[in-house]
Parts: structure tokens; sequence; C-alpha cells
């Protein structure tokens, strides 16, 4: 609830991302032309979605799977302990 006003206001996606203004103060080359500087931050826009999307779970079901055989196997090992 602490961002929804933001999100009422900006009708984006609210699952668009965005470089921080750190990332770029950090990225930003000596002397770097403002244009030179946003096509290369485009450029890397583009491979940090593809490195996000291939880092997501795939299905909440598999997740779901995943936790619910964590918690059989740890309930087996408290009872064998």
């Amino acid at each position: 609830m602490r961002h929804a006003e933001e999100f009422r206001s900006h009708r984006t996606s609210p699952f668009e991302r965005q470089w921080t203004g750190y990332a770029h103060w950090t990225f930003r080359e000596f002397n770097e032309l403002p244009h030179h500087f946003t096509a290369r931050m485009c450029h890397a826009q583009a491979a940090a979605e593809s490195y996000v999307r291939s880092t997501r779970e795939a299905s909440p079901v598999l997740d779901s799977m995943r936790r619910f055989t964590k918690f059989v196997a740890g309930s087996g090992g408290a009872l064998t302990c």
C-alpha cells in the first residue's frame, strides 16, 4: 500500500523496470555525451531484461511443488532425528 498513490497517478505498468539515479551515476563514463549514454543504457536495458527473464521462476505451480517437496523432506528429516 506504500506505493498505491504512485501506481494510480502513473498509469505505466508497475512491473516496468527502470535504472535508478545511482545506476545512472555509476554507469556513466567520464565526459560521456548524453546521447551516447542514453543509447548505451537502452542496449543494457534489453540485456538486463533478457537476464531477468532467464532467471525468473517458470511457473507458480512449479514453485509450489518445490516448496511442498522441501516441506516434506524437512518434516521427514525432523522425524528421523
